[in-house]
Parts: structure tokens; C-alpha cells; sequence
């Protein structure tokens, strides 16, 4: 019986990084505590400048087109700090190591996507698929979730949204009629609610300082084809 694919990416998200923590600490705990507070203090800044370009970058293009252009910046990058005589120690302590840690969580971020549609981006950006009818529950915190229920033939039972100082983008067809329930939400628009339909789908918006977008989408022409012409008489047009 084949593991639950929500349950294994939970598992590789959580023993991966306590995995690399035990590694680095074993030894000299308290010495190895002490130069990670140091690197941190110093490097936060650019950690989060780092972290902003990737998910704004990500939110625009697939993990797959950062690939090359990642490592020729990254080439370029080691080529200037030895030109402009950056120690050794430093690029073999904290510049290269850290490369590697961010090129290791780009790659769990782009394995997750075979895995299950994960519904949660936390300070990350992301786009899912979702391909059942069940309780949905698109969250996005301080980061964006790009969530496309276009292909699903009924709508889910429920679509619960969370968006704290996070963008949340529902795509879903045309025909869904939307009941909106935001009593929860302050400081959270919601946008893209023109248009109605014969099926119901009921969204829970629960936030602070987030925005929810939802856009509609013809299924028929997002296979590829046009959409079936209405039948019945055609309306004769006005004089």
C-alpha cells in the first residue's frame, strides 16, 4: 500500500532539515551554536533580499527556467569575490555551503509538486493543480499560492482560504456561482467575484492583510479547443 504522497512530503520537509541540524551540531554543539548566531546576525538581511528575489522570480517563471540563469549568477558571483580578494575561508564556510542549502530546499520545492498539491506556501511562492472534489484549503502566509480548480468537472464541498500578508489566486470555471463567507478576514480583499452560474461553491476567506484573487476560465478552451456553441434560437438583435 502506497504512502499517503501529503504525509511524505510533511516527512521530507521535516527530517530533511533536523537531519542537516544534528549533522552540523554533533561534535561541538555549543561552539557550532555560537558561529551560527554569529552568521546569522550578519547575514539575515541578505538571506531575506535572497528569499524575495527567488519567490518573485518563482511567481512568475517555473523552477525549471531558474536553473541555468542560477548558475551562471553563481559563477559570476564566486568569480568577483576572488578577484576582489575575498578570503578563501569565507567562500568555503558560508558562501558555498550556503548554495548548496538553497539549491537543496529549490529542489524539495520542485520534487513537492510530483508529490501532492501541497496547499500551504509559507514565505514561498507556488502553483497547484487540484484534481478532487474535496475540501480545499488554499493558505498562503507571507508568501503566494496559485491554485487551479479550472479542470475539476464538480466543485469542491468547500474552499477554505487563509491569507495572512499573503496573495491567494483561485482559478476556477466559468459556470461556478460563488458564495462568499469573509467575516473573518480584516484588511483582505477579495477581487475577480463578477459572474454567476448554475454550480455553487462555497469560499471561506480567513486573513489579515492578504488578498485573495479569484479569476474564471473557460475549461473548453483551456483543453485546447473552442468553447461548444449555445444552442436554442439565436436572439434577433436590437433595431
Amino acid at each position: 500500500m502506497r504512502g499517503d504522497p501529503g504525509s511524505l512530503k510533511a516527512k521530507i520537509w521535516i527530517g530533511l532539515p533536523l537531519a542537516v541540524a544534528g549533522g552540523y551540531l554533533l561534535g561541538d554543539t555549543t561552539a557550532r551554536l555560537r558561529l551560527a548566531g554569529e552568521v546569522l546576525g550578519t547575514w539575515w538581511p541578505w538571506a531575506l533580499l535572497a528569499l524575495a528575489a527567488v519567490n518573485l522570480l518563482r511567481s512568475t517563471l517555473r523552477l525549471e527556467s531558474l536553473l541555468a540563469p542560477s548558475v551562471l549568477a553563481f559563477a559570476a558571483v564566486l568569480g568577483l569575490a576572488l578577484r576582489d580578494g575575498v578570503a578563501a575561508r569565507t567562500l568555503l564556510d558560508i558562501v558555498i555551503p550556503a548554495v548548496i542549502a538553497v539549491t537543496g530546499m529549490l529542489l524539495l520545492l520542485s520534487a513537492g509538486s510530483g508529490l501532492a498539491a501541497s496547499w500551504t506556501r509559507i514565505l514561498t511562492t507556488g502553483r497547484v493543480v487540484a484534481r478532487s472534489s474535496d475540501v480545499l484549503q488554499p493558505r498562503a502566509i507571507l508568501g503566494e499560492l496559485k491554485a487551479d480548480l479550472s479542470l475539476l468537472d464538480t466543485p469542491p464541498s468547500a474552499v477554505r482560504v487563509t491569507a495572512v500578508f499573503g496573495h491567494v489566486h483561485l482559478t476556477i470555471p466559468d459556470g461556478w456561482r460563488v458564495d462568499l463567507h469573509s467575516a473573518g478576514a480584516p484588511l483582505t480583499p477579495i477581487r475577480g467575484l463578477i459572474g454567476t452560474g448554475e454550480t455553487e461553491i462555497r469560499l471561506r476567506v480567513l486573513g489579515f492583510c492578504g488578498i485573495v484573487t479569484v479569476s474564471r476560465t473557460n475549461p473548453a478552451r483551456r483543453n485546447g479547443r473552442k468553447a461548444d456553441p449555445p444552442t436554442g434560437p439565436i436572439p434577433a438583435r436590437p433595431q
